[in-house]
């Protein structure tokens, strides 16, 4: 027989069961305390007054969430309002539509479905396809020229050192903790190599510099997936900037297997892979509590404003508060 979390009676059938719309516990119905339009125990009902209310109501979170998305919300939470939770998604554009196709390419290369000769025709194919209008923020023949020289770069400099290959475009739902969305990664390719593992990223923008190296958060949420996912150590991750024929590569530490290292000249770029959930959490806390308002002082905001495709939609910030706040 149950027992009420209030009076610690047992609840039989004579009396009225409810469970606390928080915590599920069971109490008799005259013990629980409405708050709100839902039943409470005493120690839920003092965390919902506590609770601030969000001024953007009552929402639901995906079941899970891209890991670009939590980008995007360090970027600007109301962008990952309107976009996630709203569902205002951003259209393809030049880079994302170009960066996709040059993915598939490498994907059916990697799978020997297609050599060079092949590779080049179907870009000419996708080119000749792409509408005018796609090219926003650079021209169609510098985006063919980009996906040129990264299928070039592919196939002269990276694909004839690839060996032991583990997974191909692996998608990876990884739960990062209770109560949230799961993340989702696709990792483009990962070998295997004496039983560790090494991580490929393919990119066909501008090479990656600075202190985001040990910010950005792609490499070590794509560790601390593919190590839940497989339980195989990774001793490597690296993005591949093909246009540029440039890599940056991070190393696990010798001395913290939690730590990765990237080595640019004479600098290192330290990553934690604890550190990076722990933040991951800490945002997915406040997007639960439905903090969304735009951040005007953030350093990167002009040009968050300028790639946002929610101006076109009269739904980006700049609208709901003046740009000259920024």
């Amino acid at each position: 027989m149950a027992q009420c979390k209030q009076c610690y009676n047992p609840i039989d059938g004579r009396t009225t069961q409810i469970t606390c719309a928080e915590c599920k516990t069971p109490m008799h119905k005259d013990c629980t305390i409405n708050y709100g339009g839902a039943d409470y125990c005493d120690v839920c009902f003092t965390v919902a007054q506590e609770k601030p209310k969000s001024k953007y109501g009552e929402f639901e979170l995906p079941e899970f969430i891209r890991r670009t998305h939590i980008e995007t919300y360090r970027d600007c939470a109301y962008k990952f309002y309107q976009e996630v939770i709203n569902g205002h998604t951003m259209p393809q554009n030049e880079y994302t539509q170009v960066g996709s196709d040059v993915h598939e390419i490498i994907e059916d290369a990697l799978k020997g479905k297609i050599g060079y000769a092949e590779a080049m025709s179907m870009k000419k194919a996708y080119f000749d396809k792409y509408d005018d209008e796609l090219f926003q923020f650079k021209t169609k023949e510098e985006m063919r020229k980009r996906a040129k020289d990264s299928l070039e770069t592919f196939f002269s400099e990276v694909l004839p050192q690839v060996e032991g290959i583990f997974a191909i475009e692996e998608t990876i739902f990884t739960n990062i903790g209770d109560d949230i969305p799961d993340v989702r990664i696709t990792m483009d390719l990962i070998t295997e190599e004496d039983g560790e593992l090494h991580m490929h990223d393919w990119k066909t923008g501008a090479v990656m510099v600075g202190q985001k190296l040990s910010t950005d958060l792609q490499a070590p949420l794509y560790i601390y997936s593919v190590l839940k996912r497989y339980n195989k150590p990774v001793k490597s991750f690296t993005f591949y900037y093909l246009q540029e024929n440039k890599t940056r590569t991070f190393e696990r530490s010798e001395v913290n297997p939690d730590e990765y290292i990237c080595r640019v000249g004479r600098r290192e770029y330290v990553i934690n892979l604890t550190d990076a959930i722990r933040e991951v959490k800490s945002i997915f806390s406040r997007i639960k509590k439905g903090a969304f308002d735009p951040d005007y002082t953030a350093k990167n905001r002009y040009f968050v404003q300028k790639m946002c495709h929610l101006q076109h939609m009269g739904l980006c910030c700049k609208d709901i508060d003046p740009w000259s706040a920024i």
